[in-house]
């Protein structure tokens, strides 16, 4: 994987019916990840500086309707 100079925090959200994705871009992963823990997200998800994951998060609960 080629080398990034940022962390990037994914997030998803769902928002009247839809999946929203966000991306934020920070320096450092202190940063990064003191930012995912303040969202409210379904998923949050940090990158490293390699692009490889290095932190997740999230409530991933499944409503079934059958």
């Amino acid at each position: 994987m080629s080398k990034h100079n940022h962390h990037r925090v994914v997030s998803q959200h769902w928002y009247n019916g839809e999946l929203l994705t966000l991306e934020n871009i920070f320096t450092n992963e202190s940063d990064a990840r003191s930012f995912a823990d303040s969202l409210n997200s379904h998923t949050v998800k940090v990158y490293d500086l390699d692009g490889e994951l290095s932190y997740s998060a999230g409530a991933v609960e499944v409503d079934t309707y059958a």
